[in-house]
């Protein structure tokens, strides 16, 4: 569900109040944030949230090998580690069976020979031990499996390679998201690194795998937010669309924010996302709907109740409008909060930074909005 939100008009706030409906709702919310939107309503619910920050030359804790005993390595756990290795390999979307099944030989030859401290480093080490023998020991044709491109192309990410930081990681933290209902990536300090942000981006969908979605039952968001620049990179935008394809396994949705339909470069990748689009947020955009009615292929209707939509962002009853459709219905609803709830969705300017600083001092974000409140009305 793309969200057509601009920069001024709300985006931020429009975004935090959808959010916190699902949320109220028992969605759980993986949030992918550029930008640093959403650590004022996570701080809302302190018992059900985590955020998790990158950090430049640091990693986020996750180990996607890590086995804590040999009955984590189920069949859907190996196909996952598989996919992962072909991901950062860059094979691409359309990996034949025959290279699906010889990694996933590759991979359980490993975990057989090596029965403590996995990694990526363990694995790679281990390959390169084996590498004169591994094909013809795992009956494997080097065209389906080429341990030279392997030691090549991950050589970067272990030991001294440029991102082996990325995985410098004994014990998986991932433990630590599991009980949590709303998980927050912050990775603004990488988001000028295509190739960090889209190994960034793996990791977590890992990490998720491994989490949130061994319960399909429970239904379920994925967020990017602030994604504008970085949707360019084709590494990137791949990246988003393996969670497009690993979310069809599960009862749960994804969204990306966008401030024009434009962001999303006219691929193959992105008409892909476009076309599980089922629901569709915009907000007022002052350049028009051109591009919009025709990469949605909106109806003169919709296209009609788009240029409808007026804001009131001044004076005592702030309120914005927003056009919504879910299938082939639309309309446009305005939204008007209390004051509590706007002080909530902010999420930059003096008021915000003002209820931040209160944070800081009571560690309790309900009792700083009400503080902000108290102060200022």
């Amino acid at each position: 569900m793309p969200f057509l939100l601009r920069r001024g008009e709300g985006k931020s706030f429009l975004a935090n109040n959808i959010l916190r409906q699902y949320f109220e709702a028992g969605v759980r919310l993986v949030i992918i944030d550029l930008g640093g939107s959403y650590s004022k309503f996570a701080k809302l619910y302190p018992n059900d949230h985590i955020i998790l920050r990158y950090e430049q030359g640091k990693n986020l804790g996750i180990n996607p090998f890590y086995i804590s005993n040999e009955s984590d390595l189920t069949p859907e756990r190996l196909e996952d580690l598989a996919i992962f290795l072909l991901e950062l390999l860059a094979e691409g979307n359309q990996v034949s069976k025959a290279k699906e099944v010889a990694v996933k030989k590759v991979l359980l030859h490993y975990y057989a020979n090596i029965r403590k401290a996995h990694s990526l480093a363990s694995l790679y080490q281990f390959i390169d031990d084996k590498k004169d023998t591994l094909l013809n020991d795992l009956n494997v044709r080097e065209e389906h499996f080429s341990v030279y491109n392997f030691l090549h192309i991950l050589s970067e990410y272990v030991g001294d390679g440029l991102y082996s930081f990325l995985f410098n990681v004994s014990e998986d933290q991932t433990y630590k998201i599991e009980d949590k209902r709303m998980i927050v990536f912050e990775l603004d300090e990488v988001k000028d690194n295509k190739e960090i942000l889209s190994v960034m981006l793996k990791l977590i969908k890992s990490a998720i795998q491994r989490t949130i979605w061994r319960n399909r039952s429970e239904r379920g968001i994925i967020l990017f937010d602030e994604f504008a620049k970085q949707l360019k990179f084709e590494n990137v935008l791949e990246s988003v669309e393996f969670y497009y394809q690993a979310i069809r396994k599960q009862n749960g949705a994804i969204g990306v924010i966008l401030q024009s339909i434009n962001q999303l470069p006219n691929n193959s990748t992105s008409a892909s996302i476009l076309e599980n689009t089922q629901i569709i947020y915009s907000l007022r955009n002052e350049k028009g709907y051109k591009e919009l009615k025709e990469r949605l292929n909106l109806s003169s209707h919709d296209l009609n109740q788009l240029k409808s939509i007026r804001n009131n962002l001044t004076g005592d009853r702030k309120y914005t409008e927003m056009f919504i459709k879910i299938g082939k219905e639309s309309n446009i609803f305005r939204l008007e909060v209390p004051k509590e709830v706007y002080a909530a969705y902010l999420t930059d300017g003096k008021e915000s930074e003002t209820i931040m600083a209160i944070y800081e001092e009571t560690q309790n974000m309900e009792l700083a909005i009400n503080e902000f409140i108290k102060r200022n009305y």
